[in-house]
Parts: structure tokens; C-alpha cells; sequence
């Protein structure tokens, strides 16, 4: 039962990582994403070989099962970085993150020249209670670069969608915020697979943690990947960049004097413009374009967005497409209109971004908002 559910999820990998590597257009993460999914295929097996207490005969199973974990960190680390179309140059400071696997490769370098007997034995202790500390050592090892590269990976991601959303207006251009969730769920689903080994390092445990884990992530991952494409024009991966890079650099005294001063007289002139013109009705406005009208830089737009109305740009534009959709919703000419076509009149290319913006700018959904409005005529 338990070898059966492991050999199905194994297969459902390979399956996963055939589609990824058809799939068009063929990306290099997608390719880097295709190797990713495999991994656990080697752990599994390895599960297997020693639940059947015949893994010492196959010395290369542990060798690559162990080798893939310490490459799984700086393939993921990639991934993210070209998801995010950030793609690393090559310098060698990157060859830091396969200390761990040189470091491994080693090791099983040299228990490979080891007597028989010795590479025997302790290949063996592996399927038994005398678990060795040498194999202790790399589990703990792979738990800990685990969790670290997540960490890190989440703090990337959480950074580039902070700069989207103080630069954009539309949903599909946050769509980056699903590898955030994903990074979040990956690891509530990692202690569950590391759970065995933390307290209690049951082989039964593993053979069932194990594809539970890989393929809850992974289907999700993959099926991210291909239904919700993060792409950006490359007018907008400058604007993103511009605005990065403002945040990098130190805000000087001048451009501090100069945004305290004329924040007032900014603040009137952006919402008589927003009120006026309705450029909040466009759902493809960036704050790039609303400099532009408001005759300002993206950089004191956006800390004035930031300070004085305590929002980023999305949220400031949504509260205004809100705002918007409350006066249709009342008006009983727009009642003919379906909250869809309202969402789409105001701003939102998503149905599913309307309700979130409208929920949370209201506490209700726009569905809830249309009794009230009826139980108060």
C-alpha cells in the first residue's frame, strides 16, 4: 500500500516535469522548474529501497538522493530570480550556495573508498535504529537549507510585489504574489515532511510525508506556473526597476525638503485630477503615468502615496475604483448591470480583484453592500 502510493506519486512527478519541459513557450525556468520536480522522485525511491531493507545494495541511490537536496536550494534560488524576471549574472560569489553539495559530494567521495565492509555497514544502520550520525548530519543539513532558501526566497518575492503595487493599478500585474502564498505553503508542507526526522525517524513516516508533500507543492507550483504567467512588458519592467532602485538609494536631504513642502499643494492637485479626469477608470494606469499627468516625479508620488495616505499605489487607486463602484451600485439606472460589468466599468480586469478591493475598503462584498442598500429603501 504505502510502495504503491509512492510509486503513483513518483509517476505523477515524471508527468509533471514532461509537461513543464513542453510546455510553450519553453522558458529557462521552466526547464530549471522540470529538474526541480524530479527531486523528491530520488528520496521516495530511496524510502522504498530501505523499507524493502535492500538500500545498501544500491549505494547510488543514496548518493543522488542526498546530491539533489543540496542542489534543490540554488536551482530554487534561480527559479524565483528568473520567475520574477530578475535573472542572475554569473559571478562567483554564486558558487557559494553549492558549498553544501560540494561538501556532500565529498563526503560520498570518500566513503566510496571506504573497505566494502564499512560502506556496507553503515548503508545498512540507515534501514535500522542505529541510525548513523553521518546521514544524521545531512538530514539536518538538507532541513536547515530547506528552510533557508525559502526564507529567502519569500523576502525576494515579498520585495517585488511591495514595488508592484506601489506601481501598478491593475491585478494581473501583482500576479507575482501567488509565489509568495506558494513559498508559504511549500513550507507548512516542508515541516510536515521533516517532520519524521525531528521527531521521530519512522520509515513508515516517510513513505507517507513524503508524497503528500511533493505532490500537494508541486502540483500547485506547476499549475501556477502555467494558468497565471508572470510576465511583464519591458516598459513596465522599467518602471519596476526605476522604483527599486529609488528605494535602494538613500533619500537625500533636498528631496526630503522638497517632498515636506509641496506635499499639501501635490495631495490637491492629485485628487482634483483623479476626480476630474477619473484616470482611475483605465485599468492599465501606473504611477508613471499619473506622474506624468500630475506633473511630478515617480519618486515624489509615490512617498507621498506612501506617507501622507498611508497606502501603496494599488490600494490608493482602489479605494477610488471602490468609491466609484458604490455610486453605480446605488444608482438605479446601473441596476440593469451586472456587478461583473460594474467591476469592469470602474477599473478591474478580475472579478476576483473586485471582490478583494471591494472587501476590504468596505467590509462587505458587493453582493452584501446591494441588500443593505435595498433593506435601507
Amino acid at each position: 500500500m504505502l510502495i504503491g502510493f509512492n510509486i503513483i506519486a513518483m509517476a505523477n512527478l515524471v508527468l509533471l516535469s514532461i509537461i513543464l519541459l513542453f510546455k510553450k513557450p519553453q522558458t529557462q525556468a521552466n526547464r530549471i522548474l522540470s529538474v526541480i520536480v524530479i527531486y523528491p522522485i530520488f528520496a521516495m525511491l530511496l524510502n522504498i529501497l530501505c523499507y524493502k531493507h535492500v538500500a545498501e545494495q544500491y549505494a547510488w541511490v543514496f548518493y543522488l538522493s542526498y546530491l539533489s537536496n543540496f542542489l534543490w536550494g540554488p536551482l530554487f534560488f534561480n527559479y524565483i530570480h528568473l520567475m520574477l524576471q530578475k535573472p542572475l549574472p554569473f559571478s562567483y560569489k554564486q558558487l557559494i550556495h553549492y558549498i553544501p553539495f560540494a561538501t556532500t559530494l565529498v563526503f560520498f567521495i570518500w566513503l566510496n573508498f571506504q573497505p566494502q565492509a564499512y560502506l556496507h555497514d553503515i548503508l545498512l544502520r540507515t534501514q535500522q535504529d542505529d541510525y548513523p550520525w553521518q546521514f544524521l548530519i545531512l538530514d539536518y543539513m538538507t532541513m536547515i537549507q530547506f528552510f533557508c532558501y525559502l526564507a529567502i526566497c519569500h523576502r525576494i518575492v515579498r520585495k517585488r510585489v511591495r514595488v508592484i503595487k506601489e506601481t501598478f493599478s491593475d491585478y494581473k500585474s501583482v500576479s507575482t504574489q501567488w509565489l509568495q502564498e506558494y513559498i508559504v505553503i511549500y513550507a507548512g508542507l516542508g515541516v510536515l515532511a521533516f517532520f519524521p526526522v525531528i521527531i521521530d525517524a519512522n520509515l513508515e513516516n516517510f513513505l507517507i510525508y513524503m508524497p503528500i508533500a511533493s505532490l500537494g507543492t508541486y502540483y500547485y507550483l506547476v499549475s501556477k506556473n502555467i494558468n497565471s504567467p508572470i510576465v511583464f512588458t519591458p516598459e513596465a519592467l522599467n518602471l519596476i526597476t526605476q522604483v527599486e532602485d529609488k528605494k535602494v538609494c538613500p533619500e537625500s536631504k533636498t528631496d526630503s525638503e522638497v517632498i515636506y513642502e509641496d506635499k499639501i499643494s501635490l495631495a490637491f492637485k492629485l485628487e482634483n485630477l483623479l476626480m476630474e479626469e477619473k484616470l482611475y477608470l483605465n485599468s492599465e494606469l501606473n504611477i508613471q503615468r499619473l506622474a506624468d499627468k500630475s506633473g511630478s516625479s515617480v519618486h515624489a508620488l509615490s512617498r507621498l502615496i506612501n506617507n501622507h495616505y498611508n497606502k501603496n499605489f494599488f490600494d490608493y487607486i482602489n479605494y477610488y475604483r471602490i468609491e466609484e463602484a458604490k455610486k453605480l451600485l446605488a444608482d438605479p439606472y446601473q441596476q440593469k448591470y451586472t456587478i461583473d460589468s460594474i467591476a469592469n466599468q470602474v477599473g478591474f480586469n478580475s472579478r476576483s480583484a473586485f471582490y478583494t478591493a471591494f472587501k476590504k475598503n468596505t467590509n462587505s462584498t458587493p453582493s452584501e453592500h446591494l441588500k443593505s442598500l435595498s433593506n435601507q429603501n
